[in-house]
């Protein structure tokens, strides 16, 4: 069960920083998304952070110990904090709790009604995601979709 949660969960963190709207991430101050080690409680984990106020302000997936983490953004900035907790052993993955924007995108490729496999990977709604840009860091991102028949 855990392991079928995993894969989507980390896709998820991986995807969730290369999002960007009119060339700007939106990411609020204060809150970031972490994944503990399923080992661990994170409400017990986050009292090592109470000098910081850290909180759990929701949980985002129990199974797989992922929950949204907030703090008084004055007080330190994400890539502060995103910083100090890749240093911690417990967590597994941390990043900005970035908000997407719901589209609808179709593919300019022509030949796209003719790809029928597309639709059935669910591929076609990556597009509604994202469709290039950069990442907060600068780079280019780039995707392709590789069929060997």
């Amino acid at each position: 069960m855990i392991r079928g949660l995993f894969r989507p969960v980390i896709f998820l963190l991986c995807l969730m920083p290369l999002l960007q709207v009119d060339g700007q991430s939106i990411c609020p101050e204060g809150e970031l998304i972490v994944q503990l080690a399923v080992s661990h409680d994170i409400h017990i984990w986050t009292d090592q952070y109470r000098a910081l106020d850290l909180q759990v302000t929701r949980t985002l997936n129990a199974a797989g110990n992922v929950a949204l983490l907030s703090w008084p953004a004055e007080r330190r900035s994400n890539e502060d904090m995103i910083l100090d907790l890749q240093r911690d052993r417990e967590v597994l993955a941390v990043q900005p709790n970035c908000i997407a924007q719901s589209r609808v995108t179709t593919p300019n490729d022509p030949e796209y009604s003719e790809q029928w496999n597309i639709e059935r990977i669910m591929a076609d709604r990556l597009w509604d995601l994202t469709t290039g840009g950069t990442t907060v860091d600068g780079d280019e991102i780039v995707v392709a979709v590789l069929d060997s028949g």
